[in-house]
């Protein structure tokens, strides 16, 4: 006699989508991380919540501190320090990628390679520990006087985050062309346009500024990711 066993098979197979986090200008994270220590410049840098939706915070464009003339070592100027809500203990795959695309000026050019696009990335602990994970920079566009997106796509290394920790990026520029001109960026932060910033370095439109992970970020107080399963009919004598 043949009986009919239904076996349902769960498979690994989980759903691999991208995270978009905006850069908003509406919320004051609860915590106050140290600024990088390799920024040389950090007067008048603030810090916000990286926000998981277009929240509508207007697109403001914010200026650094000045530079100070370079004298021929390179200048990091910090803009602004940006905080995501707490994350579940996960890993971000090594070889996933990041891309960061905000737009960014400078007050004035005359010199080549004068300012470019620099984000560094951390990590911060429940506790408050930082550790500082990778220095990302577009050193291919240099800033022009027009507000232009400047975009930031590479490769990340494995991070191993626990429950609570949250991922820091700091965004600002770094200027090494051995000028004693002082010089001030300026950025463009908000989310409250239809459209996202494109992954390039020539969109002049007010579109948001994003950061985007190539794989899905867990926080906390969201959901876990989908999985899905396949039925399998066997049959036995």
């Amino acid at each position: 006699m043949k009986k009919l066993v239904l076996i349902l098979l769960i498979l690994p197979l989980w759903s691999i989508a991208q995270t978009t986090l905006y850069l908003s200008n509406t919320s004051t994270p609860p915590i106050s991380p140290a600024f990088n220590a390799n920024w040389v410049v950090t007067t008048g840098a603030d810090r916000m919540l990286l926000s998981t939706t277009k929240d509508g915070s207007t697109m403001t464009s914010k200026t650094t501190a000045a530079s100070g003339a370079s004298g021929g070592s390179t200048r990091y100027i910090l803009n602004r320090q940006y905080i995501t809500a707490p994350l579940q203990a996960q890993t971000i795959a090594g070889g996933s990628t990041i891309r960061i695309s905000v737009l960014s000026s400078i007050s004035s050019t005359g010199q080549s390679s004068v300012g470019y696009l620099l984000c560094l990335l951390s990590k911060v602990s429940s506790g408050g520990t930082v550790t500082f994970l990778q220095n990302l920079t577009n050193s291919t566009n240099s800033f022009t006087t027009t507000l232009t997106n400047r975009t930031i796509s590479t490769a990340l290394g494995e991070v191993t985050l626990s429950d609570g920790d949250r991922l820091i990026v700091e965004i600002g520029w770094h200027y090494s062309s051995g000028s004693n001109t002082t010089r001030t960026g300026t950025q463009s932060f908000g989310a409250d346009n239809a459209s996202d910033l494109p992954n390039d370095n020539t969109t002049t439109s007010t579109n948001n500024p994003v950061i985007i992970f190539s794989q899905t970020l867990n926080f906390q107080t969201g959901p876990a990711p989908t999985q899905k399963g396949r039925f399998f009919k066997v049959l036995t004598d």
